[in-house]
């Protein structure tokens, strides 16, 4: 429901015109304990869901050209992530075709890290509308180690892995912004992206005997179209609507250990809608109130090379329901404090089919990118924060966040 200067212009550039004089921004956001979900809030490419620890400084500037009508701008952001506690243990979770139903038990380490620099340029064509344009470029890198026992035979089998990944990712958008009246002011964009991805093993053992390497190389494109409606009811509250539609496309190259090397096509698409109220309770209480609802749906379907014969098919169909609601007040001029709650209702249905190969064997093969798999990690259903922080000035705050999903991982700070 509430405005955000430096955030929407980075999410639709049309939104750059309501910039008068140049102004700059430096955010820096480091988090450990349990590392929460980075999202549309961080301007940069998303972390981890769980870390143990995060870092992502950002900054953005933006300026008028002289009384052109044009303002320039853009930002620049880092996000690197950690995680040396990733344990699981798979007996717990659903058995696939070609996976194993014996006593395993991972573990291992991985690290994240993401650069985005974008640039923007927009333009007031009359006092009511505004158009923009944007180019992004986000790349990154990491790495994971694992360690997998497993005792099916009775004596005990340790193999190990070590691997990359690199990702790019170049996104062009347009944007379109008009008051509909001195209350309320409709915006909407179009995105659309480059991808490129590869996710490669370099060492890969068991009981030290080196074993064959996994990849997997992938390129496509995203297209994404989104709106935001947002106005003023009274002097007090505020409202906000917002939507979108993201549609991914991808092919992969895959070569995995004792499978025939494959290829695959992957398609996800999803869409939601939501709208927010934010009400001033007083001159030092903000309370604020928002829904989202969507749905997705993610498609694969897994060839072989050469002969072309269909391996593998995989569907994942997912819709969420979220409620959120949080407060902020001052306990004095420069002492605030901030609690909220979210409750999210999610559901997914899973299917995939297998197909024998030229050989005649079926094998369960799981993409990086688009797994037709369930996550090892569950999904949490309750979230909070809670906050306190301090300002020094007008355009200095620090604030101390402490996070939580009620159990199901451990806390975060932030």
């Amino acid at each position: 429901a509430f405005p955000e200067a430096h955030l929407d212009s980075l999410e639709n550039p049309a939104y750059a015109t309501q910039f008068e004089t140049a102004e700059a921004r430096l955010f820096v956001l480091p988090t450990f304990g349990g590392g929460p979900a980075l999202n549309e809030n961080t301007f940069g490419t998303t972390g981890a869901q769980s870390s143990d620890y995060s870092a992502t400084p950002q900054i953005s500037i933006f300026s008028p050209i002289g009384h052109s009508g044009f303002v320039v701008g853009g930002g620049i952001s880092y996000t690197g992530t950690g995680n040396s506690a990733l344990t699981m243990t798979p007996d717990e979770d659903p058995v696939f075709p070609g996976q194993s139903s014996s006593l395993n038990h991972v573990t291992g380490n991985s690290t994240s890290n993401f650069y985005t620099g974008s640039i923007v340029l927009a333009r007031r064509i009359d006092s009511a509308t505004s158009f923009g344009v944007e180019l992004e470029s986000s790349r990154g890198s990491g790495s994971l180690s694992s360690t997998s026992t497993d005792t099916d035979l009775g004596v005990p089998s340790v193999e190990q892995i070590y691997s990359t990944s690199r990702i790019s990712q170049t996104r062009l958008t347009a944007g379109f912004s008009r008051n509909l009246s001195p209350k309320a002011k409709l915006g909407v964009f179009y995105r659309y992206g480059f991808i490129s991805a590869t996710d490669h093993d370099l060492s890969h053992t068991l009981n030290n005997s080196p074993l064959g390497l996994n990849s997997t190389d992938s390129t496509g494109h995203s297209s994404e179209l989104g709106f935001r409606l947002r106005g003023v009811i009274t002097p007090r509250l505020f409202y906000g609507f917002t939507g979108s539609w993201l549609d991914v496309s991808l092919g992969d190259g895959l070569v995995r250990t004792g499978v025939v090397n494959s290829h695959e096509h992957d398609r996800a698409q999803r869409g939601s809608a939501g709208f927010g109220l934010g009400y001033a309770l007083n001159r030092r209480m903000v309370f604020t109130f928002d829904a989202t609802g969507g749905t997705s749906r993610i498609a694969a379907q897994r060839v072989q090379d050469g002969a072309g014969n269909a391996l593998q098919n995989g569907t994942a169909n997912g819709h969420f329901l979220s409620a959120h609601a949080a407060i902020q007040s001052d306990l004095s001029r420069r002492l605030f404090v901030s609690a909220s709650f979210m409750n999210v209702w999610h559901a997914q249905q899973l299917h995939v089919d297998l197909f024998p190969d030229g050989t005649g064997a079926t094998s369960m093969v799981q993409d990086s990118f688009f797994p037709v798999m369930p996550s090892a990690y569950q999904l949490a259903s309750q979230f909070s924060d809670f906050g306190i922080g301090w300002r020094f000035s007008k355009s200095l705050f620090l604030q101390y966040l402490f996070t939580t999903d009620y159990g199901l991982t451990s806390p975060s700070h932030a």
